[in-house]
């Protein structure tokens, strides 16, 4: 019983520094990838979500710390210094984040499809119109999407060149 209590320990511990590392990362570099979200209220949901799970595993950090031998005083401490730190994640997102024009605070306001390929339905070149919720910054982006699922697409910026031998038809 000892020992599956601390594999279970071990696997939190790593499950709540891989969500800290994916909140650090997707604010850091998410821009540069190349996916996207099918589903542009899906985005919206998933950063809450991320925010969310970073700021419990701040505390389930502090928490899984706490150890019955030791002094009461240091285990109020983890706890309640857990609360506080843990709030970090919230705060840094609700305070700062949200009112900065990134990437995740982009609000596609029209695509339109200019070519198809035509051995790959999946593959198209859209035109995407998106404008920032909390300013006046608007792109015009011309990208290729191969959607690879329900709720990821792979993007890349395009750069148009004649070809003559192209499996792409104009909309």
């Amino acid at each position: 019983m000892k020992k599956f209590l601390k594999i279970s320990t071990i696997v939190l511990r790593i499950l709540c520094g891989l969500f800290l590392i994916w909140y650090v990362l997707y604010f850091l570099f998410g821009d540069r990838l190349a996916l996207r979200f099918s589903n542009r209220e899906f985005a919206s949901v998933f950063t809450q979500i991320l925010v969310f799970a970073a700021a419990v595993s701040v505390y389930g950090l502090f928490i899984l710390y706490i150890r019955s031998n030791q002094k009461k005083w240091i285990n109020i401490l983890l706890f309640v210094g857990g609360l506080i730190v843990g709030c970090i994640p919230l705060l840094l997102y609700h305070g700062y984040l949200q009112y900065r024009c990134g990437f995740w605070n982009m609000e596609q306001i029209s695509e339109k499809m200019i070519f198809d390929h035509l051995q790959n339905p999946d593959e198209t070149v859209q035109i995407i119109h998106s404008k920032c919720k909390t300013g006046d910054f608007e792109s015009v982006d011309t990208l290729y999407i191969k959607k690879t699922g329900t709720f990821l697409d792979w993007t890349a910026n395009v750069n148009f060149e004649k070809s003559e031998k192209g499996d792409w038809i104009s909309r």
